[in-house]
C-alpha cells in the first residue's frame, strides 16, 4: 500500500532547497526590476545597467539566503564580511562559469542558445546552492580555522 503524501514532513525535509529555489526568483525578479531601472531611468548603458543590477541581484540574494534559507548566526562583523565576501566571491566565480559554459556551447559548439542558457543556468543553480549550503552558510564543524560553537549539519 502507498502511503499517503506529507506535505509538512516534505517541506522539513527539503526547506532550503524550497526557500532557495523561491528566493532565486526573487533575486531574477530584483535583477530585471534593477536592469530596468539603471537602463530605463538611469540611461546607463547596458552593459553597466547589466553590472548593477546584477550586484544589487547578488546582495539581495545574500541577504535573503543568509537570512530565510540558511539562517545564518554569524554575529560578529568580522565573521559577516568573511561571509558576504565568500557569497560574492562564489557567484563571481559561477558567473564567470557561466558565461564560459555559454561562449563554448553555443559558439564553439554550436549548441542551441536557449537550450545552452537552460542546461548552464540549471548547473549554476546547483553550484551556488552546494556553495552556499556547504561552504558559505555551513556550521558544520571547522571553516576557515574559525571553530563555531553550534554543531549542525550543513
Amino acid at each position: 500500500m502507498t502511503e499517503k503524501f506529507d506535505k509538512r514532513k516534505f517541506y522539513k525535509k527539503n526547506r532550503k532547497m524550497i526557500l532557495y529555489l523561491v528566493c532565486g526568483g526573487l533575486t531574477t525578479a530584483v535583477n530585471f526590476a534593477g536592469f530596468w531601472v539603471f537602463a530605463e531611468v538611469g540611461k546607463l548603458s547596458v552593459g553597466s545597467a547589466s553590472v548593477w543590477a546584477w550586484g544589487l541581484a547578488v546582495l539581495f540574494a545574500y541577504v535573503v539566503n543568509r537570512v530565510l534559507v540558511f539562517q545564518s548566526e554569524n554575529d560578529s562583523w568580522e565573521a559577516l564580511l568573511r561571509e558576504a565576501a565568500a557569497f560574492a566571491g562564489a557567484r563571481i566565480f559561477s558567473g564567470i562559469f557561466e558565461v564560459g559554459m555559454m561562449v563554448f556551447l553555443a559558439d564553439f559548439l554550436r549548441f542551441p542558445v536557449w537550450w545552452a542558457k537552460i542546461l548552464i543556468g540549471i548547473a549554476v543553480v546547483v553550484l551556488n546552492f552546494a556553495a552556499s549550503k556547504r561552504i558559505i552558510f555551513c556550521r558544520h564543524g571547522q571553516r576557515g580555522g574559525e571553530s563555531y560553537e553550534k554543531k549542525v549539519p550543513c
